[in-house]
């Protein structure tokens, strides 16, 4: 099998610089009747516009007056997305699923997207902070009003995106909405980066980071040290690739192709041979999830790349894994394999491959798996790990007070029985 790759992510960018619980969301305060870009209650009116004669350094500037407000992502005009495109390509940590060329269609064709607004924070400059979210009734099994990070199939990455240049003053603005509703929950956050430091740092008394898990992931110091397979790995890798080459007739390599629509459709067709297609739950099995893959596909977003690996002849496909970039990242978002080539392991062969491909084919720092925690193929084949947790924060009055004690008294049972098992 021989890896060859094309020219259009080399770097690793992917442009400009740099769920769950079932329960079904109602409508986001504001109310459709009233304005989408509605200032935080208490915010001062804005100052009005003038001529200015001398601006000082930004370091003697006071910060900009910060408003938090939710929008909703499919009316926005083009200087809030070339806003939101910027945060995307600048923030403290890059998020994929969160840039305006995900979000954006994922809320048009996806059946729980009416619901969503943007909890945008911004200055008078720029946006500082974004995540989508929707208003609820209960927060997984909690029946308490909540404002919480938007979940849906597709979205494997809830870490806010924060102004890079601050991101403690994003975070702190961003948790002001936890003055909304009983709870704010920002689910499927990466606990151990400069995203979670900065909410941890802004946080109010009486946040909680609840139900952390690990998942695969690679980083650029663990490709960069041989890898030593034991013998009976190494002997069972090399029987599937010729395994494989033998049903596929010809030797395979591992291809990097640019997304269109073509390939997309490869990709639907191979994920509907699977189990996934028996089952029902395939992209393709869904319009509105198809229609969703396609727009995915053929986005402009400088902000979010999407890049094609796929494993096969020039006749035949026998896996397509897609791969999500942003800033100096990149992130596994769907693999499928020909079942019918099932017993030549052509997933597994891919994944094996993408861990070359990310050494050498990209600038990335890291490649995060997406998978779940069990899943043990990625666990075996990408070995470092990605802590993923849900920060939790009540909100103020006696609801919140409630809330509060309700979460602490859940940890407390947790622990012990935790401790009671170990």
């Amino acid at each position: 099998m021989r890896l060859s790759t094309a020219a259009d992510h080399r770097d690793g960018r992917s442009g400009e610089p740099r769920s769950r619980d079932g329960s079904t969301p109602t409508q986001l305060a504001p109310s459709p009747t009233e304005s989408t870009d509605r200032p935080m209650a208490g915010a001062p009116a804005a100052e009005d516009d003038g001529v200015v004669l001398y601006r000082p350094p930004r370091s003697a500037r006071p910060a900009p007056r910060v408003d938090v407000t939710l929008r909703d992502p499919r009316t926005l005009s083009l200087a809030d997305r070339s806003a939101w495109s910027r945060l995307s390509g600048t923030s403290a940590e890059p998020n994929p699923f969160f840039a305006s060329g995900f979000v954006e269609p994922a809320t048009r064709h996806l059946p729980t997207g009416s619901g969503v607004r943007l909890l945008v924070a911004r200055d008078a400059e720029r946006w500082i902070a974004c995540v989508p979210v929707v208003a609820d009734r209960r927060w997984r099994r909690a029946r308490v009003p909540c404002l919480r990070t938007w979940t849906h199939p597709y979205g494997f990455l809830g870490t806010p995106l924060l102004d890079g240049e601050d991101p403690e003053r994003a975070a702190s603005a961003l948790l002001q909405a936890a003055g909304w509703r009983p709870l704010l929950a920002l689910e499927g956050v990466r606990a151990d980066g400069p995203v979670a430091a900065a909410l941890t740092a802004a946080a109010p008394q009486g946040m909680h980071v609840l139900h952390r898990v690990e998942r695969a992931a690679l980083t650029r110091r663990s490709v960069a040290e041989p890898v030593s397979r034991p013998g009976r790995r190494r002997r069972e890798h090399a029987r599937l690739r010729r395994r494989l080459d033998d049903e596929l007739a010809a030797p395979s390599e591992v291809r990097e192709i640019a997304p269109s629509r073509q390939a997309a459709e490869r990709f639907l067709t191979l994920e509907a041979s699977g189990w996934k297609g028996r089952s029902g739950t395939a992209m393709g099995a869904d319009p509105t999830h198809q229609a969703f893959f396609h727009a995915l596909c053929s986005g402009t977003d400088p902000a979010l790349g999407v890049t094609m690996l796929e494993l096969g002849t020039a006749d035949r496909t026998a896996a397509s894994l897609v791969l999500l970039h942003a800033g100096l990242e990149v992130f596994a978002f769907k693999l499928a394999h020909d079942d019918a080539l099932g017993s030549g392991a052509p997933g597994a062969l891919l994944l094996g491959a993408s861990r070359r491909w990310f050494r050498d084919a990209t600038a990335a720092e890291r490649l995060d798996s997406c998978a779940a925690p069990d899943q043990a193929l990625a666990n075996r084949t990408w070995t470092d790990r990605t802590p993923i947790a849900s920060f939790v924060v009540p909100g103020p009055g006696v609801a919140g007070a409630a809330v509060g004690i309700g979460l602490q008294t859940a940890i407390r049972r947790r622990l012990a029985r935790q401790a009671a098992r170990g």
